[in-house]
């Protein structure tokens, strides 16, 4: 039986720093980085009343 398997039935699972959360975390976080610089820029370049700008405000 696989270990991750085995572990997914555990409640709070998620919140532990096991490798594949650290990795996941790690992935979130360059993601919602990424997400805002694009937001920054386009607010920066004068970009208005797009469906970005209804996110930002």
């Amino acid at each position: 039986m696989s270990k991750k398997i085995f572990l997914t039935g555990v409640p709070g699972m998620r919140h532990l720093p096991t490798k594949s959360n650290r990795e996941a975390w790690a992935l979130a976080k360059e993601a919602s980085t990424l997400i805002l610089q694009v937001m920054k820029e386009r607010q920066a370049a004068g970009y208005e009343k797009d469906l970005m700008y209804n996110f930002t405000t």
